[in-house]
């Protein structure tokens, strides 16, 4: 097996006429899509007149989503786009079945920059592969053993000791809990500050449009304290959650 995952490309781009993709195995792209269609669907019902410009104000969302979610472990970038006509739809950017922990295990965001960075810097060609052309993100692969592993876990102790079984199931019952997670995050600056979504499976339209909505930075919060109310169970799919989208 390559030791590299593959890095691919889906959705709307500016300078091509339709939907794109390249680099992204068609059950992922599908998948996808089922998640997305509906979701910005109901958003854009939501938002109404103001939909247009809400998606072109945006902000870059950040992406981890468990194996147990879509059979393979997905880490990358959405960008609000459209295409050449102006149909509004995201552009993402992304690796498929990589060995890339959650970002609350492994919170360093360099590949995460140099995949938006990349983005950023695109050059369209002929196709969309010319999209990823000069691509020096590079990610590495699960491996077989790793990619069979799912979210149940059981085990057992020979002397029927409970609470050690309990204590020791801790770490490992939340590292595979995390395998049907999908992680969004966008990292702040100019003017928005940190915000972060965690969701069992793929959120709906009232979680992601709070996080594509962004929320204002406040000047007095001193660097390195906890986010304030909005970081709570309420973020979640909920009449409650969709209180928080613009």
């Amino acid at each position: 097996m390559d030791p590299r995952a593959q890095i691919g490309v889906f959705g709307k781009h500016p300078a091509y006429g339709d939907f794109l993709r390249a680099g992204v195995s068609d059950p992922i792209v599908e998948a996808m899509m089922q998640w997305l269609d509906p979701t910005l669907a109901q958003l854009r019902d939501d938002l109404g007149n103001d939909w247009a410009a809400f998606w072109d104000q945006a902000q870059p969302v950040r992406f981890w989503i468990g194996r147990g979610v879509f059979g393979k472990t997905l880490a990358g970038i959405m960008v609000a786009s459209h295409d050449r006509v102006g149909r509004r739809y995201p552009l993402v950017l992304m690796g498929e079945g990589v060995a890339q922990a959650a970002p609350v295990v492994d919170p360093d965001q360099t590949v995460y920059a140099a995949l938006e960075y990349h983005l950023r810097q695109m050059q369209p060609g002929i196709g969309a592969k010319a999209l990823l052309e000069g691509m020096s993100v590079s990610m590495p692969s699960e491996t077989p053993q790793a990619a069979q592993t799912g979210p149940t876990v059981w085990a057992h102790h020979p002397h029927a000791d409970l609470a050690a079984l309990l204590g020791a199931a801790v770490p490992v019952e939340a590292e595979h809990a995390r395998l049907t997670r999908a992680m969004f995050w966008a990292p702040g600056g100019d003017g928005r500050a940190a915000c972060w979504l965690s969701h069992d499976r793929m959120p709906q339209s009232g979680a992601l449009g709070w996080l594509l909505g962004g929320v204002p930075a406040q000047d007095d919060i001193q660097t390195g304290s906890p986010v304030s109310s909005d970081l709570s169970p309420g973020i979640k799919d909920s009449q409650e959650a969709k209180s928080h989208a613009p």
